[in-house]
């Protein structure tokens, strides 16, 4: 039983301290949803097969959705989002109660390019994926939108402000 947090809220110092729960579910040859990168405060198994994470507000992470049936794959997605509690959220399957969308990618092609990418990104950004900034993510889903080639993050002596 998760209790607290199954609800994506527990009691920290007298204060509710709401949490993004992100199910990771794996089953061969039906579906893999898991986490590409992140930091969880918290991580529950609830069975062999599905793991709750919990984020904090603002905390980034990346996540992959894929289904198949007997003809194939038929979701294949990979986004980038921010916890966001009091902003305009996104509903996505297996986020509750919802993000900000940074990145998206929908598609095997466009995941499969987007995944390569992020490869190359960890090899040369220097800090972990989730510590990149907001404006990044923004720069990197606008270039792809527009089909043009995917940002490497360089890291600048002093960066601007980023929420």
């Amino acid at each position: 039983m998760v209790g607290r947090a199954r609800t994506g809220f527990r009691r920290e110092g007298g204060l509710a301290m709401s949490y993004t729960l992100v199910k990771s579910d794996y089953r061969p040859d039906v579906c893999n949803h898991r986490l590409r990168f992140g930091a969880p405060v918290h991580v529950v198994r609830m069975s062999k097969c599905t793991t709750y994470f919990a984020f904090k507000h603002r905390d980034v992470f990346g996540y992959i959705r894929w289904n198949r049936n007997d003809f194939g794959t038929i979701n294949w997605q990979f986004i980038v989002a921010r916890c966001a509690h009091e902003t305009c959220q996104t509903s996505f399957p297996g986020i509750h109660p919802g993000v900000d969308l940074l990145f998206r990618a929908r598609g095997v092609k466009a995941v499969k390019t987007s995944l390569a990418w992020m490869d190359r990104l960890e090899k040369t950004a220097g800090k972990p994926l989730e510590k990149l900034p907001v404006s990044f993510w923004r720069k990197a889903e606008n270039s792809r939108i527009i089909r043009a080639k995917l940002p490497l993050y360089k890291a600048r002596a002093l960066e601007p402000f980023h929420v």
